[in-house]
């Protein structure tokens, strides 16, 4: 059964000798805005949104893309035609004018029409954009890359976070278990170690204020010997 390709896509073809990959591009930044561009103009299925789309041939190159075992330094290098438009605002320059790209999502996949599929496809973001006057590249980045997020040292926490009796514990004494509460670091002669949030103050007695009196919304309790009648002379 024969298949019928996109529009479009029999012409390219032919301009390579054959049957290749096309590069599809679908980039969403920040503001919601999306953009689909490919080497290989036509009517391909949308990633980013639902059903097909129209990819205009901007892209001149993909790649090569680095890949690593932890996906921290994931990377590759996109450039995209600034031919197109006219010669005061061009269509590229302006997408760049108008919309923020650094940061953007970027999914790009290898298509094969034989197939009607994708061959390979990554997730990554866009960032390093660099502009000139007839073509933009760009440094795409691994979307999960670690390097680029900071957490904390440790977790916050009531109790102790430190292992019973590890050098960062210090405890010495003869307990073998631990509650990880700050009594037990007293108890094991360790309470500078303690690395945990103190919820209650130590050694510290806290006066209860009076409840019979009313403050100043006048919702208390009126004592007893303050209960005298209303006499009007």
């Amino acid at each position: 059964m024969p298949r019928t390709l996109p529009t479009g896509m029999q012409a390219e073809l032919a301009k390579h000798g054959g049957f290749v990959d096309a590069i599809l591009l679908d980039i969403q930044t920040a503001d919601g805005s999306t953009f689909f561009w490919t080497d290989v103009e036509g009517v391909y299925p949308a990633r980013i949104v639902a059903g097909n789309q129209f990819y205009v041939p901007w892209v001149k190159s993909a790649g090569p893309f680095k890949r690593t075992r932890d996906l921290s330094t994931d990377s590759g290098d996109l450039v995209v035609q600034n031919l197109s438009g006219n010669t005061i605002d061009r269509d590229v320059a302006a997408a760049l004018k108008n919309h923020e790209f650094e940061g953007a999502l970027a999914i790009v996949r290898f298509w094969s029409p034989l197939i009607a599929a994708s061959r390979d496809e990554l997730h990554m973001t866009l960032s390093e954009e660099s502009p000139r006057e007839d073509e933009v590249s760009f440094r795409m980045l691994q979307l999960f890359d670690t390097s680029q997020y900071d957490v904390a040292d440790d977790v916050q926490s009531e109790i102790c976070t430190w292992r019973y009796k590890s050098p960062q514990c210090g405890a010495t004494d003869s307990a073998t278990t631990c509650t990880k509460l700050f009594s037990d670091c007293v108890l094991h002669g360790a309470v500078e170690r303690f690395n945990a949030i103190v919820t209650i103050v130590p050694n510290v007695t806290v006066s209860t204020p009076p409840t019979q009196f009313g403050g100043g919304g006048g919702g208390g309790r009126v004592p007893p010997r303050l209960r005298q009648p209303l006499v009007l002379r």
